[in-house]
C-alpha cells in the first residue's frame, strides 16, 4: 500500500503499473484526492474532486 500511487508499482504478473499513478496524477492536478483502503483481501479506492463554479 505505501508504493500503491508509484509509477511501475505493480502487483500482477501482466501489468504495467502506471494506471494508478496516472489516475493520481490527473486527480492531484485538479486539485482532488485519491484514497484507497483494504480489507479482507479488498481494496477500495476513492476519488474526491473539489466542485467548482464552471462545471
Amino acid at each position: 500500500m505505501s508504493h500503491l500511487f508509484e509509477p511501475f508499482a505493480c502487483g500482477q504478473e501482466n501489468g504495467h503499473g502506471l494506471g494508478l499513478w496516472i489516475t493520481y496524477q490527473i486527480v492531484s492536478q485538479l486539485g482532488g484526492q485519491v484514497a484507497a483502503e483494504s480489507h479482507d483481501g479488498l481494496t477500495r479506492f476513492s476519488i474526491s474532486l473539489p466542485a467548482g463554479e464552471n462545471i
